[in-house]
């Protein structure tokens, strides 16, 4: 990344984009101005459809298929051409559309390996140069899928992309076919890859996806569970996330059983285990305890030293990364926590950092699937004049004797400062859900334990 910005700060006059999903790494490049892909409007994603259809009948069929409000799910396929262009192609092979999105993927395949024998009804059946049935196939991609994901690939060489499908094929034991053929079959008769020269590309990362998710919840059978809560536990599990959004609707149960149990238990622990330390303090246990609910997942650091300069550019950002990594030197901010916003003042006075691991990506998800963890009314910051003055970087934790946490009115002055901070972007755990969500899932595991010992299978 240092080469790369030096290229830049040397090269001022030439014009640099990045493109890339949202991550955290993009707060290391400051310099760039932020911009977003507008998502299509209904009325885009209709005109777009009647486009593929040359505004015919089955235009009209889709368009009206999703305005009989049915199809709520799939509302963000609708935000994105090449999707739009895939709902089409899908229901134009079968006039039907899917509820979940990993059904709408699985039509999508069915489509594209399907497609260019069906169109025509009269055409005879294309023999793959595999040899492959549409099973098998979909078998070699779950493993292959799985694979470049954990690369973090989507692109390859024909070397490369050769000895991945020959691996592949080797885990595929019972299947017999040449990795060049099928190859051949993922750029021709089932494109769902895209060839540049001798470079080979996913069509869309979201297909990749799409087949690590299925090898996950089909093919790794007791090590699911493993695999799932290896994810959750992952400090760069963010890239994982529409893979875990597909795992959810797939298997939901064993899902909920690893990583929502995960999540909900070591809330509950973080509860338990931190900010111990007050009870002889004057301090009200609901703003302990809303600070405790503040802090699961985060790290904050307020530090003065800039707020009259807060030019954010690579120096100031790098400056950030450097106080982080004093902080965890010193052992007061775990080891695993990274940078996670820029620079940020509220008030007057104080700037505040955030960082956090591997548990905000996992809430920014069951958020978005509405799992009923979180609380139901957000906390409303009430500000309070601070009784202190900063002038070094203090860490916001559970320590009794920091000069943020001596009385009452600055433990809740900074618990309001981080609630200004966040806003509405964070969903915050409730407690009281968690604890009744975790005994459910473990009475569910015993019930399940005895049924097993009845039927002999253990």
């Amino acid at each position: 990344m240092a080469r790369f910005w030096g290229r830049v700060t040397q090269a001022r006059r030439n014009l640099f984009a990045l493109t890339s999903r949202p991550e955290l790494s993009l707060v290391s490049f400051p310099d760039f101005q932020n911009f977003n892909i507008k998502p299509l409007e209904l009325d885009e994603a209709f005109a777009l459809i009647e486009k593929y259809g040359s505004g015919g009948e089955l235009s009209a069929r889709i368009i009206a298929a999703i305005k009989s409000g049915q199809y709520e799910n799939i509302k963000e396929f609708l935000t994105n051409p090449l999707l739009v262009s895939l709902l089409y192609k899908s229901y134009e092979f079968k006039p039907k559309i899917p509820f979940k999105k990993h059904i709408f993927y699985r039509q999508v395949y069915d489509a594209l390996f399907e497609a260019h024998d069906l169109s025509k009804p009269a055409a005879p059946i294309r023999t793959k140069r595999s040899g492959l049935d549409i099973d098998d196939f979909h078998r070699v991609l779950r493993v292959f899928g799985y694979t470049t994901v954990n690369m973090g690939k989507i692109e390859y060489d024909r070397d490369e992309i050769g000895k991945l499908l020959s691996k592949a094929k080797e885990r595929c034991p019972g299947l017999n076919f040449k990795p060049s053929d099928l190859l051949d079959d993922l750029v021709t008769t089932v494109p769902l890859f895209v060839r540049s020269g001798e470079s080979f590309k996913w069509a869309h990362k979201a297909i990749q996806e799409y087949f690590a998710a299925q090898y996950i919840c089909v093919d790794t059978k007791d090590k699911q569970a493993i695999i799932l809560r290896s994810i959750y536990r992952n400090e760069g599990n963010e890239r994982y996330l529409n893979v875990l959004d597909l795992c959810y609707d797939i298997d939901y149960k064993t899902f909920r059983n690893s990583i929502v149990y995960e999540l909900v238990s070591d809330f509950i622990k973080h509860h338990e285990t931190s900010y111990t330390g007050f009870k002889n303090r004057n301090i009200d246990v609901q703003v302990i305890a809303q600070r405790r609910t503040l802090t699961f997942g985060y790290v904050y650091v307020l530090d003065n030293k800039n707020a009259k300069k807060l030019l954010l550019d690579l120096t100031e950002v790098m400056r950030m990364n450097d106080l982080l990594n004093y902080l965890k030197m010193q052992g007061r901010i775990p080891k695993e926590f990274k940078l996670a916003t820029n620079f940020t003042i509220w008030g007057q006075r104080y700037p505040l950092i955030q960082s956090q691991n591997h548990v905000p990506p996992i809430l920014k998800l069951l958020s978005a699937k509405k799992e009923d963890v979180f609380l139901d009314i957000p906390i409303a910051p009430v500000m309070h004049p601070p009784m202190f003055f900063i002038r070094e970087p203090i860490v916001v934790d559970d320590n009794p004797d920091s000069k943020i946490n001596t009385t009452e009115k600055d433990f809740a002055h900074i618990n309001n400062l981080i609630l200004r901070f966040i806003g509405s972007r964070q969903s915050l755990l409730d407690l009281t859900k968690c604890r009744a969500l975790k005994r459910q899932i473990e009475i569910e595991g015993a019930r399940e334990d005895e049924t097993d010992l009845l039927l002999g299978t253990t």
